[in-house]
């Protein structure tokens, strides 16, 4: 359902858009999920094994520039050394696979490592996941210490994620339910394991059974993208909107107070979120963790609040107004992963 409240201000509109705005009231939290039977998990995943510090100095834009045939930054390694991790960031991991989907459970067990970095002075200030093409497709996922020590739930980590985007300062933008470090941590695997399954399918050109077309909310699209590593909230040349405009400039336009086309982004059935306007592996991806999120089989995101801080305070639940209906291409979207890729 799409809600709008109406706030009445004696400011003018520049200084309504960003210093009146009634902060958005998450959803009351939905009843306990009913009991079910443990559902048989698809492989052996033992995260006391899979998670390990990552070995001081790794780059992962450095490696994942890396061609087939090597080149001179070194690959991610377990820091041996290290004093062991948190228990309950390890538990839940763990609790992470065990309420996924039996394909995405498929997914994990793929992993080589989930690597946390905890070196202070590391350059990856950001989640990452590579697939190796010099060393036998090697799948890892690393997350930095720091994220999950920032951020204590899911909601908090999707508002930094649009800010940083859009070098915004804007609070409670975002609201999920339920909004746990479960869910932080499951979204932050399926983003960056969305990546992995880009090139590992691989998903371009976006064409699979019946020709069905993935990009169909892409006026243009490359639909070979060179390889290498996609640097936060980074264009593609070639690629335009079905919309006519692009990510940047939606940011253009609220870093100068215009927020339509950022209200459009969110309200027009189209797109995951604005990070999946950015390109179209990012559109792929995003997609993909909404659909991997949604089909937990335990506790999994029944809403997705987004509140875009206008004169006209307008509410947009990506999961049951847009993802769920039938009439939007996102919809489209998501039922050809389920189709092509299979459900997450």
């Amino acid at each position: 359902m799409i809600r709008s409240a109406l706030l009445l201000c004696a400011a003018g509109l520049a200084a309504v858009t960003f210093a009146c705005v009634a902060p958005p009231v998450a959803p009351p939290a939905p009843p306990p999920p009913p009991i079910h039977a443990r559902i048989a998990a698809a492989c052996t995943f033992d995260a006391s094994q899979v998670v390990v510090t990552l070995t001081p100095g790794f780059d992962a834009a450095a490696y994942g520039n890396c061609k087939p045939t090597g080149c001179s930054a070194s690959p991610p390694t377990p820091d041996t050394s290290a004093p062991g991790l948190n228990q309950t960031l390890i538990d839940t991991i763990q609790q992470v696979f065990d309420h996924s989907s039996q394909n995405f459970q498929s997914e994990m067990c793929q992993l080589d490592h989930i690597y946390i970095d905890t070196d202070q002075n590391s350059v990856n200030t950001a989640p990452w996941g590579i697939r190796e093409r010099a060393r036998n497709g090697r799948r890892h996922i690393g997350i930095p210490l720091r994220t999950l020590t920032v951020f204590s739930d899911y909601s908090s980590l999707e508002n930094s994620i649009l800010n940083t985007l859009l070098n915004t300062t804007w609070s409670d933008t975002i609201a999920a339910v339920p909004n746990t470090p479960e869910m932080m941590i499951a979204a932050i695997l399926a983003h960056e394991m969305g990546h992995i399954v880009w090139w590992a399918l691989p998903i371009p050109p976006g064409i699979c059974q019946n020709n069905d077309d993935f990009f169909i909310t892409w006026r243009s699209v490359i639909r070979s993208p060179a390889h290498g590593f996609h640097n936060f909230g980074g264009e593609q040349p070639g690629n335009m909107p079905i919309e006519r405009f692009k990510f940047s400039n939606v940011k253009y336009d609220v870093n100068n107070n215009n927020l339509n086309r950022l209200s459009t982004v969110y309200s027009d059935g189209n797109w995951p979120s604005l990070f999946g306007f950015v390109a179209p592996d990012e559109d792929f991806i995003e997609t993909y963790k909404l659909v991997t999120l949604t089909s937990r089989t335990s506790s999994p995101l029944t809403n997705f609040w987004v509140t875009i801080p206008t004169s006209k305070l307008t509410s947009i639940d990506m999961v049951q107004d847009v993802l769920n209906n039938q009439n939007t291409k996102l919809y489209s979207k998501a039922q050809w992963i389920k189709t092509c890729v299979g459900t997450p």
